[in-house]
């Protein structure tokens, strides 16, 4: 019995002289009786002040260690506020919490991928080689009337489409001097269209060129002229699908022909001269995407 007491003696002196106690206030319920089973003693006489005070949820412990410095220190519930307070109470546990310590390896950051990842979509069907057929109707500035047809076909390169095209057309009315005279035409025209998406619609303006012949006939004197030369039209084709590949294109065109010189004899019967300008209009059907 008389060597438990010294021993007890001996522990309390050690406590007292390494100064293992605090000055414990405010909302404390439950933190000293925590730091009593650490061994910390709770006394007004302990230099290291603590006050407590509870924020919402959270126990906020305010250290004042008597040189003038106060720490405060955020706790999620009673056990951790004790280990706070402890903290600065032992010199041990402190170095222990604020001994330097390897950083963690850093894990590699992630890698972006930042190529362009090709993804399959439907095919336009504004590809290949495409086949058209329109019928026209078309008013020449000597005011003659025609009715015609062109067939053609058009490769895609890129944005354009590069056409090719046959027109046959034939006067059908004019001033009286056609009710005794008949004339026909045909031209074959190189050019390419510039397609533009209008929803489902496509516009195709484009432009061409090529050559042409006329064959004029007066009936009265048996007369036949045949000419050729030159051949230029700028064009738009406003082409709405209709059926898997099949669309309906409407189009208009103006068509400038090189003038052409006849000579007449004395005992010949002029002709009428031939129109510089053809305005057209006319409707057809495209099969596209072959």
């Amino acid at each position: 019995m008389r060597s438990l007491t010294i021993t007890l003696l001996i522990l309390l002196a050690r406590g007292t002289a390494s100064g293992e106690c605090v000055r414990l206030q405010g909302d404390a319920t439950g933190i000293g009786d925590l730091l009593s089973e650490r061994g910390i003693r709770i006394a007004e006489s302990c230099a290291l002040a603590v006050t407590v005070e509870r924020v919402d949820e959270h126990l906020v412990v305010h250290v004042d260690r008597g040189d003038g410095v106060v720490v405060d220190r955020v706790a999620a519930d009673a056990r951790t506020a004790a280990t706070v307070i402890e903290s600065f109470v032992r010199e041990d546990i402190g170095d222990a919490l604020l001994a330097a310590r390897a950083a963690p390896p850093l894990s590699p950051p992630p890698v972006h991928d930042d190529r362009v990842v090709a993804i399959a979509a439907r095919p336009s069907s504004r590809r290949g080689v495409q086949l058209f057929g329109e019928l026209e109707s078309s008013y020449g500035n000597d005011r003659t009337g025609w009715v015609g047809a062109h067939v053609g076909a058009c490769i895609m390169l890129g944005p354009v489409c590069a056409a090719a095209r046959f027109r046959h057309a034939t006067v059908v009315g004019g001033p009286e001097v056609w009710d005794q005279t008949s004339r026909r035409s045909a031209e074959l025209l190189l050019g390419i269209d510039i397609p533009f998406g209008l929803g489902r619609m496509l516009l195709s303006p484009g432009f061409a060129a090529g050559m042409g012949v006329m064959h004029t006939r007066g009936e009265t004197h048996d007369m036949r002229v045949e000419t050729g030369g030159l051949r230029a039209d700028v064009h738009a084709t406003l082409s709405v699908p209709v059926w898997h590949r099949l669309a309906l294109d409407v189009f208009a065109a103006a068509d400038l022909t090189q003038e052409a010189h006849v000579e007449w004899g004395p005992e010949m019967a002029p002709l009428p001269p031939e129109p510089r300008l053809l305005l057209r209009l006319g409707a057809g059907l495209r099969f596209e995407g072959l």
